[in-house]
């Protein structure tokens, strides 16, 4: 992969965790009202959009496997549909793998705070409106990247 297409991809990634982070911080309007402080809130909802932009940055690095020259067929449509569906997913079953850690505690209270997001019925506003607006997010992230890549790549060098 050429050094300008990893640099594209990670801004786009960094674009996307801060579009994650403003999808998901209005989101859980009614727990930062609680005692735990709008610091408190604003860290928990910094970790889950952490959470969802790795998961949209997978998603990307299949894209590209599955988009890389030399492929047979060329399907960037489809990997940038795939990538929108496995996000969201994974933005949608994020509650329940935050809450039920497989018995196991969650490490060192650094996701336990981001769980209590979704203790509350905010949690499930999140899991109707999240998944389908990263989703999207992400379908036009891919979009974007496989258009701005293409255009690189067929631009002749003067």
């Amino acid at each position: 992969m050429h050094r300008k297409t990893i640099l594209l991809r990670a801004a786009l990634a960094l674009a996307y965790s801060i579009v994650a982070f403003g999808v998901s911080y209005p989101l859980f309007d009614g727990f930062h009202s609680s005692s735990t402080g709008q610091a408190a809130y604003a860290v928990s909802v910094a970790k889950i959009a952490i959470m969802i932009a790795l998961l949209d940055l997978l998603a990307s690095a299949i894209c590209v496997w599955l988009t890389r020259p030399g492929k047979r067929f060329n399907l960037g449509w489809l990997a940038s549909i795939s990538s929108a569906v496995f996000v969201g997913a994974g933005v949608g079953y994020l509650p329940s793998w935050l809450n039920d850690s497989g018995g196991q505690e969650l490490s060192s209270g650094a996701l336990r705070d981001a769980a209590h997001l979704f203790a509350d019925d905010d949690g499930a506003v999140f899991i109707l409106v999240a998944p389908l607006a990263l989703g999207l997010a992400s379908f036009l992230r891919e979009m974007l990247a496989q258009r701005l890549d293409h255009r690189r790549t067929s631009t002749p060098l003067n």
